[in-house]
This record gives structure tokens, C-alpha cells and sequence, in this order.
């Protein structure tokens, strides 16, 4: 009989979660948007988790890491680096650019037409080296931006002067007719003028 009023007696598991405060429904559940969204809040996960993983590290992978970083050149704006894909964020691509912090290379920098991160993972993915440019590095606001249409352009220049000093014959895909002339795709638009094109 005791045990019984005991038992009434104790307090109801549900009226404590009744009376625990709600969830305030202003903070994002960010818990199925982890790696798609590149707000503070899941930047800061994202460090969380590269922290944990470090901590991980032995003391001789930590001292190899830290003299690789030391031995690369500072990010500023201007130069081309390769990177390595971290992830597909929803603004862009995370890219590990051997800085402290992340890159974020929109897929507008990357693509011609506007796409979705699972559109962009058929063409990257995590792991997958990628040659950038730096468009912007403010290191102490933590933002590195990057292209790969810059990148792209740039090496093309440096191949089309390449081809211009040997005085060579270069092939090209022609794209589109304009008047006076062909446009043709070699990285960047070459225009051909029509006295200089021949149909042989």
C-alpha cells in the first residue's frame, strides 16, 4: 500500500517537459542544412568539427600541417593557387586554399548558368583539386572569395601568349558569327576578322 502512494505521489515525467521552456521557433534548425548553408552560425559548426578532428591529430601531423602552412605563400588578392574542395555550401564552394580559413567560390564563378549545389555536385565534390583566383582576401573578416572563371581566363591568356611568341597555328572553335567577322572560344572570345577567314 505504501509503495502504491508512493508511486502516486511522485511527480509526472510529463508535466516537467510540459513546463520546460518551448524551443524559441526563431532559431534555425540548421541540423539537415549542415555543409549547405554558409551563415555564421554553420561557419562556426564547421570550425567546431575541424577543431575536434585536429585534436585528433598526433603531435607529428600537427607539426608536418604547420610547417606545409608555413611554407605557402600568403593569400592576397591577384594570385591563382590550386585549392581542394571542402564542400558544396549553398552559396557556393568551400575551398581549402591553405589559409585559415575557408574559400567560398561561387557557382556563379564557376558556371555559365545559375545551379544548385546538387546540380554542381555532378561536376565536383569533396576531395577534388581546383586551380582558383583570389578575387577578395580579408583575412581578419574572414572572407576569402574566389573565381575559377578568372583562373580559367588567365591561363588562357598566359597560353595565347605563348602561342604568339612561337608564331604558331592554333585551332579554335568557332562560336558564333558576328558582323565583320567569327567569334571563336579559346578560354577567352577571339574575334576572326572575314578578310583573314578562308573556307579551306
Amino acid at each position: 500500500m505504501d509503495e502504491k502512494l508512493t508511486q502516486a505521489g511522485s511527480p509526472a515525467p510529463a508535466a516537467d517537459e510540459a513546463s520546460s521552456p518551448p524551443t524559441s521557433p526563431e532559431t534555425p534548425d540548421t541540423s539537415t542544412e549542415q555543409g549547405v548553408g554558409v551563415s555564421a552560425e554553420e561557419t562556426t559548426s564547421s570550425q567546431a568539427s575541424m577543431n575536434q578532428a585536429s585534436n585528433e591529430m598526433t603531435m607529428e601531423d600537427v607539426m608536418a600541417a604547420s610547417d606545409e602552412q608555413l611554407a605557402r605563400p600568403p593569400i592576397h588578392r591577384g594570385m591563382t593557387i590550386n585549392g581542394k574542395v571542402i564542400m558544396l555550401a549553398q552559396a557556393g564552394i568551400m575551398v581549402d586554399v591553405g589559409a585559415k580559413i575557408e574559400g567560398l567560390l561561387p557557382y556563379n564563378q564557376v558556371f555559365d548558368t545559375e545551379v544548385t549545389p546538387e546540380e554542381a555536385s555532378k561536376t565536383y565534390k569533396p576531395g577534388d583539386d581546383i586551380q582558383v583566383f583570389v578575387v577578395r582576401a580579408d583575412l581578419p573578416n574572414n572572407t576569402i572569395v574566389l573565381s575559377k572563371k578568372r583562373a580559367d581566363q588567365d591561363r588562357a591568356w598566359n597560353l595565347l601568349q605563348e602561342i604568339f611568341d612561337k608564331k604558331a597555328a592554333v585551332e579554335v572553335d568557332i562560336i558564333e558569327k558576328v558582323r565583320g567577322g567569327l567569334v571563336g572560344n579559346m578560354g577567352v572570345r577571339a574575334f576572326l576578322p572575314a578578310r583573314r577567314a578562308s573556307n579551306q
